[in-house]
């Protein structure tokens, strides 16, 4: 099974590991010990970090003997890895965002029904009523995931219609392009 976007914003959306991501990203190549001394965490944790973002595409491990490196390399595999994967290291390097603001943009991603939501939006079902029948969701469950996509600045409303808002920053510009060309929702 391929990964999706909104697992991969889930695996993505916490601290330790957008630090791990960050620690990787920095070095180009780095042993799990490294990357747990450098994050303060321990082995294990570590290890499970780094597999996880393995998994979802954004590194690559390799084994030399005893040792396992991580590099920042996104799988081709995964089609959405490398656009993500480059937004990610610039957000983390930047100093205009903060790593609670790229969880914060992350975040309104790690649903599906949130990605079914913006895809609707924007191919113009733009009343709740619309949206809810597009998405096949409750009302109550609309209500719910609009207001994080609302409070993440991804959809507005005016005049009792929905649409997409302008992207605040480079990754969630990204974020938007990959929600509404993902072609699976696995």
């Amino acid at each position: 099974m391929k990964p999706s976007l909104w697992r991969t914003a889930r695996v993505l959306a916490n601290l330790r590991r957008l630090r791990v991501l960050h620690a990787v990203s920095r070095s180009g190549r780095i042993s799990v010990s490294a990357v747990a001394a450098q994050c303060r965490l321990s082995l294990p944790n570590a290890t499970q970090m780094l597999r996880a973002l393995q998994a979802r595409g954004l590194l690559r491990a390799q084994r030399v003997g005893g040792w396992v490196f991580y590099s920042p390399d996104p799988d081709p595999a995964v089609a959405f890895a490398r656009p993500l994967a480059a937004a990610l290291r610039t957000a983390l390097s930047a100093d205009a965002q903060t790593r609670r603001d790229i969880l914060r943009q992350l975040t309104a991603y790690t649903h599906h029904r949130r990605i079914a939501i913006v895809r609707a939006v924007s191919a113009g079902s733009q009343t709740k009523p619309a949206v809810a029948r597009a998405c096949r969701i409750s009302a109550q469950a609309l209500t719910r995931h609009l207001d994080k996509l609302q409070r993440r600045g991804v959809i507005g409303e005016r005049d009792e219609h929905l649409l997409l808002l302008t992207p605040a920053s480079p990754l969630a510009a990204t974020l938007l392009t990959l929600a509404l060309t993902e072609t699976t929702e696995a």
